[in-house]
């Protein structure tokens, strides 16, 4: 583009080389809270990072299809980008499509346990005896010294680095100590918002938070979300809640700070709409908080537990997790943040 208006300037004079100028001026840094990226640090550039531990762990659902037989749904755990934890374990299920039921890493798995233990486990199953891989890792695998168990029961598409010297080991240590310090700040925040209770507890219903332009900071108590059972006509059926939070174009940002636990029922949903649902996040910051999201429900911002677990179960979708000990099983982390 400068280049662009350098060549035109003998017809535009002045202002040519006031635009080349402007054009030129480096972009204004943003800050946190302004910039998620900014509060996250490290941690902002892996899809989901644990202090203790990460279990992904691929999931199959058995039904009856109506007429004595059965059918099987496979629900294979994934996470679309880099995972940093401390140890790891992953396994697949075996599927009728091979393939249909591993455990995916989109790109590194970064698993800093050190020498004299177990950084990865990995579990795939047997076919006529013979194991076969069922889990696969697109990118590196890299351990801080620890060694892997069941190696051949995984797929690895980059390198191998038991070495404990890998330069992409900082890194990892490095976001975990600073998703803890960003749960901090964001829970030191001033509310700019309430809503009519801080105990959000929804049952079959659906409630709409609309938030306003800038940086939004609403603290809560505990968030619940759990389906309602209807019968009709003899037939029974089950309503689900949803929590809706609406964007403007001119929102920067929105912190969601629980003191407690979050509950998200099965096929419920915390949805983003009007944005980028990586301008919300969750901040479960308490010391026994906890997140739980059942089977089928999906939860659209980021969500921080900088003391506790959280579980996501099959079918589930979640963005970027953060917490002390992750477990998905046959849930995908897909909507990640991608920080510079």
């Amino acid at each position: 583009m400068i280049q662009r208006l350098k060549n035109i300037a003998s017809g535009c004079g002045v202002l040519a080389i006031s635009l080349v100028s402007l054009a030129a001026q480096p972009a204004l840094a943003q800050t946190c809270p302004q910039d998620l990226c900014a509060c996250l640090g490290a941690a902002g550039h892996y899809g989901v990072v644990a202090t203790n531990s990460i279990k992904l762990v691929s999931s199959k659902l058995t039904q009856s299809d109506g007429s004595g037989g059965k059918y099987v749904t496979p629900f294979p755990a994934s996470v679309d980008d880099s995972v940093c934890a401390t140890v790891g374990s992953f396994a697949g299920i075996r599927a009728e499509t091979p393939g249909d039921d591993d455990a995916q890493l989109g790109a590194d798995a970064i698993l800093l346990n050190p020498t004299g233990k177990v950084a990865a486990t990995f579990v795939g199953y047997k076919v006529a005896k013979v194991l076969t891989p069922a889990v696969s890792v697109a990118g590196d695998l890299v351990t801080g010294g620890g060694t892997i168990k069941g190696a051949a029961a995984a797929t690895i598409t980059g390198a191998t680095d038991t070495s404990g010297t890998s330069a992409k080991l900082p890194g990892c240590q490095q976001a975990l100590s600073d998703f803890k310090s960003a749960s901090a700040t964001l829970q030191a925040l001033t509310a700019t918002q309430t809503i009519a209770t801080t105990k959000i507890r929804q049952k079959g219903t659906d409630l709409d938070i609309n938030v306003g332009a800038g940086t939004n900071v609403i603290n809560l108590t505990s968030i619940s979300l759990s389906p309602q059972v209807t019968k009709s006509y003899g037939y029974a059926y089950a309503v689900p809640a949803t929590v809706n939070i609406n964007l403007l174009p001119t929102t920067a940002v929105v912190i969601i700070n629980v003191a407690k636990t979050v509950k998200i029922g099965k096929s419920c949903a915390i949805a983003v709409l009007g944005g980028d649902p990586n301008r919300v996040i969750i901040n479960a910051y308490g010391a026994k908080s906890s997140v739980g999201i059942a089977a089928d429900a999906s939860v659209d911002p980021m969500v921080l537990v900088a003391n506790g677990g959280i579980t996501v179960g099959r079918g589930a979708a979640v963005g970027n997790l953060f917490g002390k000990k992750i477990t998905l099983r046959g849930a995908a982390s897909t909507t990640n943040l991608a920080c510079p």
